[in-house]
């Protein structure tokens, strides 16, 4: 299990640092975002209708056969919100230890996993990892536009992102988690 363990913790810096560089160095991360004109009166209309924190969906019915939810709907605009009333720090200190845990728990899963399927081969470990990472990324990143309408360049873009954290952390597991030798012990 030490194996496991190392790999995970590394693999969630190298996951980590991918993520500094991606969404807050190179310029593509935040390709497919916009910010608004006038800010300020924007937030102050948001928190005029919208209320608790939550997510809105606009239009909304709770019965997608209403008449009037229909025609909003293919009128639009169509939108989902994410909205958090009580406002946060940017970039606060706990969401980069949270980031870090997330990663760090998904790969601890990722690694057990590979540990279990006991690959003797780096290269298969190394698919193995990079594949199921991948899949997990592709059924996130892309439910949003084909199930909520999300523009599909933000999925992409995710997409890549996840795919080379995935590729990344995929180089690192498949080093540190090896099978069990053949004598009873864990190499």
């Amino acid at each position: 299990m030490k194996g496991v363990i190392l790999g995970a913790v590394i693999g969630a810096a190298v996951m980590f640092f991918w993520g500094f560089l991606f969404w807050g160095v190179l310029p593509v991360g935040s390709a497919a975002m916009s910010g608004v004109d006038n800010q300020a009166a924007f937030q102050s209309m948001l928190a005029q209708n919208l209320g608790e924190s939550g997510v809105y969906v606009v239009p909304f019915s709770e019965d997608p056969s209403d008449a009037e939810f229909q025609a909003l709907h293919a009128e639009g605009p169509i939108a989902t919100v994410y909205y958090r009333a009580e406002g946060s720090e940017p970039m606060s200190t706990s969401t980069f230890v949270m980031g870090y845990l997330h990663e760090l728990v998904v790969l601890l899963i990722m690694g057990v996993m590979l540990k279990m399927a006991a690959i003797a081969s780096y290269g298969a470990r190394l698919v193995v990892v990079f594949l199921g990472g991948l899949s997990g990324a592709a059924l996130s990143s892309l439910s949003g536009p084909i199930w909520w309408l999300h523009p599909w360049n933000m999925a992409v873009i995710d997409l890549i992102y996840q795919g080379v954290a995935w590729l990344l952390a995929a180089l690192v597991l498949a080093a540190l988690v090896k099978p069990a030798s053949r004598h009873g012990g864990v190499a």
